[in-house]
């Protein structure tokens, strides 16, 4: 039987545990987690949180919505968070929607990416249109 103490001790608050989904794990349904989020294995579904990380291994079918994402597997799939890395290793079809993104070389992106700025930025001076030439 535990004690006070020791139930205590064995108690982790919101926010500070990891969710992992192991390789020999398929995950079919929606995912929404306050925790960082890796999937190893197949997930097809949505998934919510906050970072989330698709391993080399791993493959999610469905689309991803969190603060930061990092991609060194497969997705298929809407992927939407303020930053997000894909790897070199990584395969992602799809959309990418972000305020940063990092794309190694050698990741093979099918996906339409679009990315905004932040609420702070200024707009950039728009440059000359395609095709004309500024007067010296």
């Amino acid at each position: 039987m535990l004690g006070r103490g020791k139930l205590k001790k064995l108690q982790k608050p919101v926010g500070t545990a990891q969710s992992i989904f192991g390789v020999a794990v398929t995950v079919t349904g929606d995912l929404d987690s306050e925790d960082p989020i890796r999937i190893d294995g197949i997930m097809e579904g949505d998934i919510r949180g906050t970072v989330v990380t698709v391993t080399r291994d791993a493959c999610v079918t469905g689309a991803i919505h969190a603060a930061a994402v990092r991609v060194e597997g497969a997705v298929d799939g809407l992927i939407e968070a303020a930053t997000i890395v894909v790897t070199r290793h990584a395969r992602v079809t799809g959309d990418i929607l972000c305020e940063n993104l990092e794309i190694e070389a050698g990741a093979d992106i099918g996906a339409r990416c679009r990315v905004w700025r932040s609420e702070n930025e200024p707009a950039a001076e728009p440059d000359a249109p395609c095709g004309e030439k500024e007067s010296v």
